[in-house]
């Protein structure tokens, strides 16, 4: 059994939570093109600033490795949950 840890003792180190740079071919999407993504990926957003949908798991910023793991097991695309909350948590928003 682990011990209780009292959080709030304990002085963390800030760090950036965004740790998504998005590609070319998605920092040159016009908001239509991001609307019409979700559209038809039928994904509903809320908030603020919030990433537009990758369709390709070669932009989501995965390293090599990463990458080779995901087409190792056969997937091609990114499911519709996946090219909208991956970006949203690599920005280090809420899910």
């Amino acid at each position: 059994v682990l011990p209780l840890v009292d959080h709030n003792k304990i002085r963390y180190e800030s760090f950036h939570k965004d740790f998504f740079s998005p590609s070319k071919e998605v920092l040159a999407l016009s908001k239509e093109e991001v609307l019409k993504r979700r559209a038809d990926l039928e994904i509903r957003v809320s908030g603020g600033e919030t990433p537009p949908p990758i369709l390709d798991f070669r932009f989501m910023g995965f390293d090599a490795k990463l990458k080779l793991a995901i087409a190792h097991q056969g997937y091609k695309t990114p499911t519709a949950v996946q090219s909208q909350s991956i970006p949203i948590i690599l920005h280090g928003h809420d899910l």
